[in-house]
């Protein structure tokens, strides 16, 4: 079962685990600065359970593993797609 993220209007990326019998535990803050990404993409959901997310800021793309604890950019040039889609297991 893959989790669901929001994003709130100051930027804050929230993560909504699955309860497993319907529905979603709560919402664990992930920390802000999403505010201007374009788009947010969720990949390779873990034995654990946590998800890597890939997501595009000022035509950068970057990768957070596991719940935002480690975040690198991965290159730049990305603003001239204007679909980003994860592939799962």
């Amino acid at each position: 079962m893959f989790p669901a993220f929001g994003r709130r209007a100051d930027g804050h990326l929230y993560d909504y685990e699955p309860a497993g019998t319907g529905g979603f535990r709560s919402a664990v803050d992930l920390g802000g600065g999403f505010g201007n990404a374009t788009a947010i993409v969720q990949n390779n959901v873990s034995a654990a359970g946590a998800s890597d997310l890939y997501f595009r800021m000022g035509g950068a793309l970057y990768y957070t593993a596991e719940r935002g604890t480690e975040t690198k950019l991965l290159g730049s040039g990305w603003d001239q797609y204007d679909l980003l889609v994860a592939g799962g297991r």
